[in-house]
């Protein structure tokens, strides 16, 4: 076996992580001597060993002499409140002779630290095996640590002529199971899914996870307007927290949030701004510069909710070391009921729940609309490291609107509606040389449809990641 073959074993044990290890990083480590995988370790969990550190303990004095295959740049930091000690003291004490690194650790407490120290203690490394497939793996967190705000990924399912659902509203179903089923593997693998209230009018959808084993993700509903039924499923199952995102200031809008408040759901009153996602003339940092502790957080009122909620966490861990005023690092003490115990919470599909949600009906959020880059702020303050966005077409609008979606995956079903409801409007576009570009796109098949997916701002996420010692091509391919 080579690197490359090492590393891809490196990556699967690192996918056992999904859905526990947020906000820390997917992490996996292989100890390989004389070309035999001697011991293997993979982050299971927030607060859990490292890999490295896993892997290492089960090698113990084998590790002398023996190389370590690591998924991402291991850590070198000791700040006060970190679980456990840096990774790289761990590998120098084992005595071992190489280390190989996909990628660099964004974390600017490591971010090539890590490989120096390494280096001074006399220990040979390389980064960029299978670099590609690694970032594409903790995208989420390379987004997160860097701008402390969630990689938003947009799922849109449509017709292969644009249409989320028939002019009726009718969205069931517009693609096959095996389509449906990747969808919640999606939803498991997010910290957070996101629907319009509309979308609650039309389905009243659970938004839990289905068909695969995993984690239900809290549930954020932009509801400008806060009309969201007290009777709606994602009010009163309790199968995950709930965060209900409003801009509403008119005279009834405490007596509905106070409706709407329970153990597990939060209102969240927030800026708004006239139209779609209106962002002219805000002063905000540009994407990718780090931001300074926003006044603006200042203005925004919420609902309590019970610790046991686990809608806050600390600053600890591999990404410690930020604001002491408003700490949200990684590896952060959670109360047991915590949406990020380890425990996941599932629930049984009912007979006939809509899968997926459909688009808002015209009307419901009318005026003043939810401001999304101050949504994710909050939603990022809170460790929330990933959202899915899931519809309907005028939250589809509003993130493309904003320029706040990082990853758009678009289902295609061999369809034909002709009339219908389209899955995105105007976005000012008005010639082909305006459209946006898909990066580092790829296609896959599921049962009879079609997955496009791709990234808009690669170079964002990616920057200062180290070199790709491999150039990566994607494929056509069937899952």
């Amino acid at each position: 076996m080579d690197d490359r073959s090492y590393m891809e074993r490196a990556l699967e044990l690192a996918r056992r992580g999904t859905g526990q290890a947020s906000p820390n990083p997917l992490v996996g480590a292989l100890v390989v001597r004389d070309g035999d995988v001697i011991a293997e370790g993979w982050h299971e969990r927030c607060g859990a060993p490292h890999a490295e550190a896993m892997a290492l303990g089960k090698a113990g004095d084998r590790a002398r002499g023996a190389t370590l295959y690591c998924t991402l740049e291991p850590c070198c930091h000791n700040t006060p409140g970190k679980r456990t000690p840096p990774c790289t003291d761990a590998i120098i004490r084992a005595g071992v002779a190489r280390v190989v690194c996909a990628t660099l650790d964004p974390n600017p407490l490591v971010s090539g630290g890590g490989v120096k120290k390494l280096e001074d203690a006399g220990i040979q490394v390389e980064v960029g095996v299978d670099a590609v497939e690694a970032r594409k793996l903790n995208e989420p967190f390379f987004v997160w640590v860097r701008e402390r705000r969630p990689f938003v990924h947009m799922k849109v399912a449509q017709t292969m002529d644009g249409r989320i659902a028939a002019a009726s509203g009718d969205s069931q179903w517009v693609t096959g199971i095996e389509a449906r089923t990747e969808v919640h593997r999606l939803r498991a693998s997010c910290d957070a899914v996101l629907i319009g209230s509309g979308t609650v009018f039309s389905d009243d959808p659970s938004l839990t996870v289905r068909h695969v084993e995993g984690r239900n993700p809290i549930r954020v509903i932009l509801d400008s307007e806060l009309r969201t039924p007290p009777e709606a499923r994602v009010v009163t199952d309790g199968a995950a927290p709930t965060i209900i995102a409003h801009a509403a200031r008119d005279a009834g809008a405490a007596d509905r949030a106070a409706a709407l408040e329970r153990p597990g759901v939060e209102t969240v009153q927030l800026d708004s701004y006239g139209g779609i996602a209106d962002l002219s003339g805000r002063d905000r940092p540009a994407r990718g510069e780090p931001a300074e502790e926003p006044a603006r957080f200042k203005r925004v009122t919420a609902s309590a909710v019970p610790a046991a909620s686990g809608m806050s966490g600390s600053g600890t861990g591999r990404n410690a070391g930020f604001s002491s005023e408003r700490p949200r690092g990684a590896e952060a003490s959670r109360a047991p009921e915590s949406p990020r115990a380890p425990e996941p919470s599932r629930t049984s599909e009912p007979p006939g729940e809509p899968e997926r949600p459909r688009a808002a009906r015209p009307g419901l959020d009318t005026g003043g609309r939810v401001a999304i880059e101050e949504l994710l702020d909050v939603l990022g303050a809170r460790d929330i490291t990933s959202v899915l966005v899931e519809g309907g077409a005028t939250v589809f609008t509003s993130f493309l609107a904003a320029g706040c979606v990082d990853r758009l995956s678009v289902f295609f079903a061999p369809k034909v509606l002709g009339a219908g409801i389209s899955a995105i409007g105007d976005l000012g576009a008005r010639a082909m040389s305006d459209a946006r570009e898909l990066v580092y796109s790829e296609v896959r098949r599921f049962g009879e449809d079609l997955l496009v997916t791709g990234l808009f701002d690669p170079d964002r996420i990616y920057d200062g990641l180290g070199p790709v010692r491999k150039v990566e091509t994607h494929v056509y391919g069937t899952h």
